[in-house]
């Protein structure tokens, strides 16, 4: 149970009659941080650790100019196009993806 403007007795109250523990913030829901400052570089580092970690698998493997072109623009535009579409992305975390 996530308290979301409610008195923290209510919802100990509440948490102990639904046998549900609580947590607090950020809170990852569908794989998307809840309740942190969307504009700071901590907020947008597993997705950037998650692109790296992409590019450095296919670094390893032997694939033609054309097979990585293929590679980022449908995996790696994926990525970040989810983040995106629930938060604004700050210009220091934009130049540091394309620079990846």
């Amino acid at each position: 149970m996530v308290r979301i403007g409610k008195r923290l007795d209510c919802m100990e109250e509440w948490s102990k009659r639904l046998m549900c523990k609580q947590v607090s913030h950020p809170v990852n829901y569908l794989g998307l941080p809840l309740g942190g400052k969307s504009n700071g570089v901590s907020f947008w580092k597993p997705l950037l650790v998650r692109i790296e970690s992409r590019l450095a698998s296919w670094k390893r493997k032997f694939l033609n100019k054309g097979g990585r072109l293929v590679l980022i623009k449908v995996v790696l535009s994926s990525i970040p196009t989810y983040y995106m579409s629930v938060f604004k992305v700050p210009v220091t975390i934009a130049n540091k993806i394309e620079s990846l």
